[in-house]
């Protein structure tokens, strides 16, 4: 997947409307960034990419571009 398709998934999970979202935004600065928006991330993340990430390790996620590595990461495994 794109980064630009991975960032836009977020987006739409987090119901952000902001234009000036990339990899480097700070999650906790997008409203959606909540605990539905990150449940909504862990569905994203099962049904895109077969992945179990639990919310603890989700949290762990300062920007886009963690979540990013977190999938590369745990793909490459």
């Amino acid at each position: 997947m794109l980064q630009a398709d991975f960032i836009q998934k977020v987006k739409t999970c987090l119901f952000e409307e902001r234009r000036d979202v990339d990899a480097a935004t700070v999650l906790s600065d997008l409203e959606g960034w909540d605990s539905l928006g990150r449940l909504s991330i862990v569905v994203l993340l099962h049904d895109e990419f077969s992945l179990t990430v639990d919310t603890k390790t989700l949290r762990a996620c300062e920007t886009i571009r963690d979540l990013m590595e977190l999938v590369k990461e745990k793909l490459d495994n």
